[in-house]
């Protein structure tokens, strides 16, 4: 590609909005914990968000970027989440409104499908110069390779470790949360209809590991990161 597509729009991180998704992701399982009011009752004095509520903003344009003049019609069942890697500068108010600008980086031929690479930086409404996160997500679309081009971009991605693992965590998904992740703005029906999950190879909705994928990588956050911190980070999915 010559230059990349872009797309501009808006999008609020409403306080409800912000406490339905900690919820979705695992916050106050125990109804009790008061740690984790700090993310899901807005009258807590720390009300805040957990840094990956980023990829609400993102779910909600990324879709729209597909539509780039050249790229061919898609549908949702063609479409499988790859690689991903979110930076975040500094956490979301609830409440407040960002500004996403997107963008088609790169257009990659693996024979029987494409790699779309997304960039997709989070700013402040009225200042450029404010900046919240940074997002390069790669989707792999099925049935639409064979052009040839290689693509331009090289995003280096750190090899796997090849000791042992440091610590092993182990935990329970709820069968519902492809329905719960639906109302944070994950609406490929591939999670929940079976003939859609059936049409891309897999038996069933909850064999279709994807939602949980997702999910798991900001649970595994919440026990990684610091309590009550929002560190510069570097995230990689």
């Amino acid at each position: 590609m010559e230059r990349p597509y872009y797309l501009r729009g808006n999008f609020c991180f409403t306080e409800d909005l912000c406490k339905l998704y900690h919820l979705c992701i695992g916050f106050n399982k125990d109804p009790l914990d008061e740690d984790d009011f700090k993310f899901t009752y807005e009258h807590d004095e720390d009300f805040t968000t957990f840094p990956t509520i980023y990829l609400l903003a993102m779910k909600n344009i990324h879709l729209k970027v597909l539509d780039t003049p050249g790229l061919p019609n898609l549908k949702p069942e063609q479409l499988l989440h790859g690689e991903q890697i979110v930076e975040s500068f500094r956490p979301i108010i609830p409440g407040s409104t960002v500004k996403c600008i997107a963008s088609v980086e790169d257009v990659a031929d693996k024979i029987k499908g494409m790699l779309v690479t997304i960039k997709i930086d989070i700013l402040d409404p009225d200042d450029n110069e404010i900046h919240h996160s940074r997002c390069y997500m790669k989707c792999y679309v099925k049935g639409c390779g064979g052009f040839g081009d290689k693509g331009i971009l090289d995003l280096k991605i750190p090899s796997p470790p090849t000791r042992d693992p440091d610590d092993i965590l182990q935990i329970q998904t709820d069968k519902r949360l492809a329905l719960f992740y639906r109302l944070c703005g994950d609406l490929n029906p591939l999670h929940i209809i079976p003939k859609a999950a059936q049409s891309v190879g897999f038996p069933s909705p909850n064999s279709s590991r994807f939602v949980h994928i997702r999910n798991n990588y900001k649970r595994h956050l919440q026990d990684l990161l610091p309590p009550r911190s929002h560190l510069h980070q570097k995230d990689q999915c």
